[in-house]
């Protein structure tokens, strides 16, 4: 290695490491358990943990322009699975269970809710209602998913979409509210 690249390759590792201790300070702040190699770029993430949040190896929150928020109420519970990416903007908020499998990358400026926050109907009360996203998961960008939904494995839903419901895994979602509009013939994991 010559003089040059060696020099760049130790000011890469250095930023890394600042990133992964950004990462972990910040999470440790707000108790959030975490496994090995948290990151952090772009603006420091709002986290609200008044409930429970564990995150697996190498979560990873990015973003340049616009804060990832994660709250988490009382009786909550959010659980991120190893290798989960939140593009700037995102938004996961729980009042009862909110579970992110592995390898999961979010986009920006999507929103993951496990509750209406307010009645819709006077008297009706404030529907929660669990959200599962299963492993190897891409929500593009804009995607909405709403209380009660859960996402198989290895799908993909397009930028834009609204999800309520159920979805098989190994599909493509799009719209609102989302359809299948084509099975994945390839499974295995995404780079």
């Amino acid at each position: 290695m010559s003089g040059g690249s060696a020099l760049r390759a130790a000011a890469q590792a250095g930023a890394a490491g600042v990133r992964v201790a950004r990462a972990e300070a910040l999470l440790r702040l707000h108790k959030v358990a975490h496994g090995a190699y948290p990151s952090v770029t772009g603006p420091r993430p709002r986290i609200s943990n008044r409930g429970r949040i564990v995150a697996g190896r190498r979560l990873s929150i990015g973003g340049a322009q616009f804060p990832v928020g994660i709250g988490c109420g009382p009786s909550g519970v959010i659980s991120f699975g190893d290798e989960v990416f939140l593009n700037q903007g995102t938004v996961v908020h729980c009042e009862s269970a909110v579970t992110i499998g592995s390898r999961v990358r979010i986009g920006d400026l999507c929103a993951v809710y496990d509750t209406n926050f307010h009645e819709i109907e006077p008297g009706a009360g404030v529907r929660t209602a669990p959200v599962t996203i299963g492993d190897d998961v891409w929500l593009a960008r804009g995607v909405v998913v709403l209380p009660g939904t859960a996402i198989g494995e290895g799908s993909v839903v397009a930028a834009g979409s609204v999800v309520r419901g159920e979805v098989p895994p190994w599909v493509v979602v799009a719209g609102n509210p989302a359809v299948v509009v084509r099975t994945i013939e390839a499974r295995g994991r995404r780079r």
